[in-house]
């Protein structure tokens, strides 16, 4: 009997060791199985703009400031309502990514902070970014892409209802 007491203490004691001692790579692994932000690479991924894909250029640029970028707070999205997270709405960039973990991540400018709503084959996430760089960079990138996809705005005629509402 002291002998299976004793031999579980030092099997409980040495399991303690090995989940608070864990190598480097499986913490590493075990974090990225959570990750709501996770880093974008070049290759596997293409940005687009509306319609218009983004050149190497500004395309790395924004991969490094979306990598850079801070997660302020993540929301729960009921599917189907989407666009209730898109900031202040707009056209959004859209990052595609391909391979294992393929998904789409729209990005919207909510004026302070960066409006991202991920889609992958299992589950819709909506969560705010922080990054000054970005948000400048999707404002400029906008403002380059912007008149060339400018459609005219029809002036906007009172329905019938409301103007004789408002005479009563």
């Amino acid at each position: 009997m002291t002998w299976a007491v004793l031999g579980s203490i030092i099997l409980f004691s040495l399991i303690k060791i090995m989940m608070t001692c864990l190598p480097t790579g499986v913490v590493e692994w075990l974090l990225n199985q959570f990750r709501v932000h996770e880093a974008l690479r070049s290759t596997d991924v293409s940005i687009s703009y509306g319609d218009v894909p983004l050149e190497d250029e500004d395309k790395d640029q924004m991969i490094v400031f979306f990598n850079q970028a801070n997660l302020l707070e993540t929301h729960y999205v009921w599917p189907g309502a989407e666009h209730l997270y898109a900031g202040n709405g707009g056209v959004p960039f859209i990052i595609t990514m391909r391979g294992k973990s393929s998904a789409s991540i729209r990005l919207f400018d909510g004026g302070d902070h960066i409006a991202v709503i991920k889609q992958s084959k299992r589950k819709l996430i909506a969560y705010s970014l922080g990054s000054e760089q970005l948000l400048q960079h999707m404002s400029r990138t906008s403002a380059q892409d912007t008149p060339d996809r400018a459609c005219p705005i029809e002036e906007a005629k009172p329905s019938p209802l409301i103007s004789a509402r408002s005479v009563q």
